[in-house]
């Protein structure tokens, strides 16, 4: 049986990193672009894409408290892909931080972009591969929440 690897391109897959705090998982993806971004193009891969000015700038007002809607994230998230032209894996340790920030928040748009995150779907240059690494088990995050919102939780898990 012949196997294939997912992140076998010339130039190198980008790869985006970040280790979650107790945050919306907006602010992490954010930070993971930019440090995957910036260090992409400064291994001499051309010009410098405006997508990188567009993720600093929604950073930035993550940082002074302004709310950056996951559907901003999401674009940024794809147009890195697009312009990468070798796909982007994202890495999320400690993803449980996230998932106890919106535990205690309420926070559904999260659980929504993770969703949205895995149902990403591009062409063979633009594929977005996500990862995030838990340790527990992810419905162990949702102690806080109504048992409404923990089988809300349950269905997102799978």
């Amino acid at each position: 049986m012949e196997s294939t690897c997912i992140f076998k391109t010339r130039e190198g897959i980008c790869k985006s990193i970040a280790t979650a705090q107790r945050e919306p998982l907006e602010h992490t993806i954010l930070r993971a672009l930019q440090s995957g971004s910036t260090a992409y193009w400064s291994e001499g891969r051309g010009r410098r894409p405006d997508v990188i000015e567009n993720i600093d700038a929604a950073l930035n007002r993550a940082k002074r408290g302004k709310q950056v809607s996951s559907g901003e994230v999401l674009e940024l998230v794809k147009e890195t892909a697009k312009v990468a032209k070798t796909g982007l894996l994202l890495i999320i340790d400690e993803l449980g931080k996230n998932l106890e920030y919106a535990s205690q928040y309420h926070e559904a748009s999260d659980l929504y972009l993770l969703q949205q995150l895995a149902e990403l779907n591009f062409d063979e240059t633009q594929k977005v591969y996500t990862l995030g690494i838990l340790h527990e088990a992810f419905a162990e995050y949702a102690h806080s929440l109504t048992s409404t919102q923990r089988n809300e939780w349950q269905k997102n898990s799978r």
